[in-house]
This record gives C-alpha cells, structure tokens and sequence, in this order.
C-alpha cells in the first residue's frame, strides 16, 4: 500500500531524516507526534511513515525529488508520505499535492491512495517575514524570498484571504485537484476540516465536486460544515484551534481506512 498524505497541523505529525552513514542512506525517525496519520499507519501496519519538508521548503524541486528518491530506495514497496505542516494554507496544499504527484509519476511510482485535509480559507503563501530595524527597533516587513505560510495566527500582517474569495480559491484548488487525480486514476478521498461560505454553492467549482468523496462528520455538510465547529463541541480537540484529540485522530483513521478498503474490495 502506498499512500500520499497533505494537510496542515490537523494532519501533521512528526518528520523522519534520511542520513548517509558510511555510504548507506538510512532513516533517522523523530519521535512520533500523534494525528490521526500516525493511527492510519499502526492500524494498516505500515510502518514505513515518512514526514517530508514540503516542495515549497525544499532548497530546490531538485533537492525535493532527490529526497523523495533517497527515501523511496529504502522503502519503495509500502509507505505513507506526508506532507501536512503547521499552519499551510490550501493554495500551498493543492500546489504541493500536484508538484508530488507529478514525482511520484516521474519515479514511475503508481500510488494507492491520496488523502488531503484541507485547512482555513483565510491561509496563503507569502514571501516574507517581519524583522526588527537595527537602529530605530522598528518593525519591518522584509520580503526576504522565504516562503511561509500566513494564517490567523502569524504572519496575518502580510494579509489573509477574505470571503468569500478564500472559500473559491480553495473550491477551485479542490476541483482541479479532483480532476488531476481522477484523470490519472489515482483514487483519493478529501476531508475539509473548516468551513467554506455557502454563497458559493452555485458557482461551478462547487458544482464540479465528488462530493461522494469527502470524509464527513456525523450528518455535516461536507464543504460548508466541515469538521471544526462540530467535533470542538463534542469535544473532540485539544484546544480552541480545533486540533484532534486521540478519540478525534481515531475516527479521522477509521474513516480514511474504511474508503481504502472500499477500493480494495471493488477491485
């Protein structure tokens, strides 16, 4: 079974090193940093679970595609790679979500499954970061060309997306992703953790949805629910962020697990 992974802190667990020790690459695996990936992993008794810095992170698409390639010469026959990280918006989930697959292709890799989480419609991408002013210790912007991801929680100075234009971005990041994958025969599921504005429900990316193919909560809408609201007042989170609890991460596994067995069966 090999199975791609992306979302942001909801989904994120801990990252595994690749190190050349007398020739020889080998994992140096950090700690596990529970979510409901690291359940999926232990329950499909996968354990080869990779946690890679994202393609957006990496020095260079080359220094990306060696990883992958390094970490692939280890384990190549069952594996989760993951790219979920702290704080990533939809735009860098969807761009990184594509530019992996198109490795996966390249390595001549066919995967099994693909699950993305997708997070807040407020995030983005941006290129920069405050620093203070040597003299005056003034606060300034700097673009200094390092990619980070703004969020309500930091770097909000650069500017979030408002609505309802985050929720169409990331409705038409999800259906252009849905095509990808189903042009490629790649079967996938979707989870929308945070909900998106309901004004858009007849536009045509929405209209262009699976949304067969969405993991929901109890009876929620999958795409102007989502998961956050409900699951915190069935506290089912760690904290007012919404983050899964363990009861939380085991249902999120149940469910990715139960589509992968339904794939298997029909095939």
């Amino acid at each position: 079974m090999k199975i791609l992974v992306n979302g942001c802190s909801h989904s994120a667990c801990a990252r595994t090193q690749i190190a050349n020790i007398k020739n020889k690459l080998v994992l140096l695996p950090e700690s596990k940093r529970p979510s409901w990936v690291t359940k999926l992993s232990d329950d499909l008794n996968l354990k080869n679970l990779y946690s890679m810095m994202t393609p957006l992170f990496s020095k260079s698409s080359d220094r990306f595609e060696h990883d992958l390639k390094s970490y692939l010469e280890i384990n190549s026959n069952e594996f989760i790679v993951t790219l979920a990280e702290d704080g990533k918006g939809n735009d860098s989930i969807f761009m990184d979500t594509i530019s992996t697959l198109y490795n996966f292709k390249k390595l001549n890799i066919k995967l099994d499954f693909v699950i993305v989480q997708w997070s807040g419609p407020s995030r983005k991408l941006i290129s920069g970061v405050p620093k203070m002013h040597p003299i005056t210790s003034a606060e300034l912007l700097i673009y200094d060309g390092i990619y980070r991801y703004a969020n309500p929680h930091e770097y909000y100075e650069f500017g979030l997306n408002l609505e309802p234009a985050g929720s169409w971005i990331t409705l038409n990041n999800m259906m252009i992703l849905q095509n990808y994958l189903k042009d490629n025969n790649i079967n996938y599921a979707f989870l929308n953790y945070f909900p998106l504005d309901s004004s858009l429900e007849n536009s045509f990316a929405f209209k262009e949805l699976d949304l067969g193919k969405f993991l929901v909560y109890k009876n929620n809408h999958p795409i102007f629910d989502g998961w956050i609201e409900s699951i915190k007042k069935d506290n089912l989170s760690i904290d007012k962020d919404g983050h899964p609890n363990e009861e939380l991460q085991q249902i999120i596994a149940d469910k990715v697990r139960e589509q992968i067995n339904l794939k298997r069966n029909l095939n």
